[in-house]
């Protein structure tokens, strides 16, 4: 088991396991980027639906999140991610999720909990698009999203947050959970 240290980038204070996936999934994907800087937040929202086939709104969020790090689509994407309650969050980001869901794109589910709160999942009402654009994606970038949705699809909600808080804490500085 490696050792975890903290290591400081432009990004704040990480975890060496993650400074360094997320390192080596940039050098694999950088040449690349270029051929999707057109994607924008429904693209990318859309992508990790899919690929999730149902995905509750915090693992969402979350995995868009290491997304954006991993593959520095902040540079070109406007997620503008805060610190919040549970972690990093994006205005811009549900606000165009709302939109696919008013839209009839994304299909929203309410599930109530015993403890009074409600899950939110949502599911693709219609995948041909894309496909089409995940099948566009250059190769590197392709398996870098799904490598990434591969390795967070299985976890709990709490296991995804803990990971996010435990290696990005910069966001966890607000989060209520």
């Amino acid at each position: 088991m490696k050792e975890e240290l903290d290591w400081e980038d432009d990004s704040g204070v990480l975890s060496l396991e993650e400074w360094e996936k997320r390192t080596g999934i940039y050098k694999n994907v950088r040449d690349d980027l270029d051929n999707v800087k057109e994607l924008d937040l429904r693209d990318w929202i859309e992508i990790v639906v899919y690929l999730n086939k149902e995905i509750g709104k915090t693992n969402l969020f979350k995995m868009l999140f290491l997304l954006s790090e991993r593959l520095h689509l902040n540079d070109f994407v406007p997620f503008s991610w805060r610190p919040h309650n549970y972690g990093p969050y994006s205005y811009a980001l549900e606000n165009e999720l709302d939109k696919l869901v008013e839209g009839r794109l994304v299909e929203k589910e309410e599930i109530a909990t015993s403890n009074k709160g409600v899950i939110k999942r949502f599911r693709l009402k219609n995948a041909v698009r894309v496909k089409k654009l995940l099948n566009a994606l250059p190769p590197t970038v392709k398996k870098a999203v799904q490598d990434t949705v591969a390795e967070f699809k299985d976890k709990s909600t709490k296991e995804i947050e803990d990971y996010v808080h435990k290696t990005y804490p910069k966001y966890a500085i607000a989060a209520k959970c």
